[in-house]
């Protein structure tokens, strides 16, 4: 009797030996999945983040670029992006249906998580490719008002020298001072950096960005009339200084100078010359001679 029940007791006991350790493998499949999900929600929020903020940010740059070239490329930016977010719900749709469509199984489910995952991290680069393509887009735009802002700088400072030597002349000073103080202003309204923009409200940003060219086109006109007016500078003269501030260099060889100059004023090479040197003998150019 001992040995019949010794028997059924080590027959129990290996038959639910067998079942935990089913019960663990399937327990480690399940802390796999949790783990799979925990950095599947990780991936997805991140995508959600970065494609909320991306967008933001093209809305942005939309009313900020209005009319101007940079606002088409932006529209097409503005369409990948919700073309990226169409794939990701119809992906998303998609994984439901399988989970739901097969009987229960850890391995599957872990499966259908990867792919998904796989799915957002593909997803999340090609926002992050985007995002980079914009801010490309604004920084070219710093860049442009930089150095138009700079040469208009140059010009302001090369009149101010020049005013300076001419006595009783308060109204041309007072001139150069309002034209530092319009310069600077259009300065402190644009934004020098892309992140600058989402502080800014739509309506200000509305076609700031052509606002701000034109408005450095009619200071630098300006700057241009006064000069000739008050025969401080001839418009070829004008047109010499701008394209050396332009090129944002400070020494150039002589007759690079001329071949440059050139395509900005079509006059001989011995016209050229002399335009140089009358900007020299003014104070405005510097001309060297270095001998071999």
């Amino acid at each position: 009797m001992e040995d019949e029940e010794t028997i059924g007791l080590e027959y129990l006991k290996t038959y639910l030996g067998g079942i935990v350790d089913k019960l663990n493998k399937l327990k480690d499949k399940l802390d796999t999945f949790e783990k799979l999900t925990e950095e599947l929600n990780k991936k997805e929020e991140e995508f959600l983040t970065t494609s909320s903020k991306i967008k933001e940010l093209n809305e942005k740059m939309l009313y900020y670029f209005e009319g101007f070239d940079s606002y088409k490329e932006l529209q097409s930016i503005r369409r990948s992006i919700e073309e990226i977010e169409i794939d990701y719900k119809r992906e998303e749709s998609s994984i439901k249906e399988k989970i739901m469509s097969v009987e229960f199984s850890v391995d599957k489910l872990n499966e259908y998580i990867k792919e998904l995952s796989t799915f957002l991290e593909d997803k999340t680069k090609q926002l992050m490719n985007w995002g980079g393509a914009q801010k490309e887009i604004f920084n070219k735009s710093v860049e442009r008002v930089r150095d138009s802002l700079v040469l208009l700088r140059r010009l302001l400072n090369t009149l101010a020298k020049r005013v300076e030597s001419i006595s009783d002349k308060h109204d041309l000073k007072d001139y150069i001072s309002l034209k530092r103080i319009e310069i600077q202003q259009i300065e402190d309204e644009v934004p020098a950096e892309v992140e600058n923009l989402n502080k800014r409200s739509l309506e200000s940003l509305k076609g700031l960005y052509v606002k701000t060219m034109n408005d450095i086109s009619l200071v630098r006109e300006s700057l241009r009339n006064f000069a000739v007016k008050n025969g401080v500078l001839d418009e070829r003269e004008i047109v010499v200084l701008e394209t050396i501030y332009e090129l944002g260099r400070r020494e150039f060889e002589f007759n690079e100078l001329i071949e440059l100059l050139k395509g900005r004023i079509p006059v001989e090479s011995v016209d050229l010359q002399n335009l140089l040197l009358s900007l020299s003998w003014k104070g405005f150019l510097i001309l060297k001679l270095i001998t071999e």
